[in-house]
């Protein structure tokens, strides 16, 4: 996101890996779960589901239309994300 390369198939190879990384995410979620002896995401799981997708596709949306200048911001936010979801999940396998 952000990186704006004037090669349009590399701009779309970004998206696609963006959104592929956000897929096996979900992924590993599901796998937590499936291990804790729930399938599927019902109750709080699935309105905090919801959350996610909408706040992802605004973030992916906003991307999309983001200029070079703007990458580091982009690059930031996403590790600041990956990085707060990691110490909730390890938090929460401890419990």
């Amino acid at each position: 996101a952000g990186i704006a390369p004037g090669d349009p198939w590399l701009r779309v190879g970004a998206i696609v890996a963006g959104v592929l990384l956000a897929v096996l995410a979900r992924l590993v979620v599901l796998g937590i779960r499936a291990r804790q002896g729930v399938r599927g995401l019902r109750g709080p799981a699935r309105r905090s589901q919801t959350t996610l997708v909408i706040s992802g596709a605004a973030f992916l949306i906003a991307s999309i239309n983001s200029h070079p200048e703007t990458r580091l911001v982009y690059a930031v936010m996403g590790l600041l994300v990956g990085v707060f979801v990691w110490v909730v999940l390890q938090r929460r396998e401890r419990q």
